[in-house]
């Protein structure tokens, strides 16, 4: 979802608290603290766009014990209350879990020593990752607070967006057990993002993208990859600056409008006579319309290829 946190409006799997929004930071789907505050940081997957003064910021309070789930729209309800925070734009599950624990930092240095682990181990060596611990893997490790751990075995899942981990966790020279956990990882690649926001109906130009480091979950097919994938092409929705191009969010462009006139060339044994025609339709990039010779009123069959340009078929 997409909410613009100034009129909270609905509108893709991106919360914005701007239609101006220039930073765009990955919500965690669950998020451990030790004490009664929830600072921004403690909210994100990575903090690199903050500001070292931003990354301290009062969100919300924790929950006494256990946890609490909240919608990404109760956070950006709750990150209003901070001007600075306006130009954000929020990638979020459908809730996020605060979680309560006996010792945050402990869980995070797991964290840590594991993605330290994963970096020395294929495919994530070839790639700057982060891990995201699920419920499940926070509650095994919070029980073995206190414990050194070492990594002893993982295998990737098909996608690299997660990892099955073995780790084994001792204490003073004693085995207090080897635990399973599969936490999500995401990685680093460089993707075609938009340099500023564009509205719905847009036609994307070579100038509206550049080539940047983004986040990605292993769901590749549907952004657009390449220049060619997405150039020339309408934009059925608004997306922020920095976003990738989702496939579903293109669309061919109106070549002629109904009513419109155009010209529409025939072929034949290499030779092309053209003639004006008036369109019955709408007619997008690679559409065959109905349209009627303004000259002879005939009916004929259009495929648009250029802007009021067509084949007869």
């Amino acid at each position: 979802m997409m909410i613009n946190l100034k009129k909270l409006l609905v509108l893709t799997l991106t919360i914005s608290l701007s239609l101006q929004a220039e930073r765009i930071v990955q919500l965690k789907k669950t998020v451990q603290v030790s004490g009664h505050l929830v600072l921004l940081k403690d909210l994100l997957v990575a903090t690199d766009a903050l500001k070292d003064s931003e990354k301290e910021l009062i969100i919300i309070k924790s929950p006494l014990r256990g946890s609490k789930n909240y919608t990404p729209e109760q956070l950006a309800y709750e990150m209003q209350n901070h001007a600075s925070l306006m130009d954000l734009a929020l990638k979020s599950p459908e809730f996020i879990k605060i979680m309560r624990v006996k010792d945050a930092n402990y869980i995070e240095n797991v964290k840590a020593g594991l993605t330290a682990a994963l970096l020395k181990e294929n495919p994530w060596k070839r790639f700057k990752i982060e891990v995201e611990l699920t419920n499940d893997d926070i509650n095994k490790i919070n029980a073995m607070s206190g414990a050194d751990f070492e990594l002893v075995s993982q295998v990737p899942n098909e996608m690299f967006t997660s990892s099955k981990l073995s780790v084994k966790f001792t204490e003073k020279g004693k085995n207090r057990g080897t635990i399973i956990l599969n936490p999500n990882i995401r990685r680093k690649i460089y993707s075609i993002v938009l340099k500023a926001g564009l509205s719905k109906g847009a036609i994307l130009q070579k100038s509206d993208l550049v080539v940047d480091q983004v986040w990605v979950d292993g769901k590749e097919g549907r952004y657009a990859s390449n220049f060619i994938d997405c150039v020339g092409y309408e934009l059925t929705k608004d997306l922020p600056s920095g976003s990738r191009v989702p496939k579903v969010a293109l669309m061919d462009p109106i070549y002629i409008t109904k009513g419109g006139h155009f010209n529409a060339f025939v072929v034949s044994n290499g030779f092309k006579v053209s003639a004006v025609a008036k369109a019955l339709t709408d007619g997008r990039r690679g559409q065959t319309i109905r349209a009627r010779n303004t000259k002879s009123g005939e009916i004929i069959q259009v495929k648009m290829v250029e802007p009021k340009t067509g084949i007869v078929e």
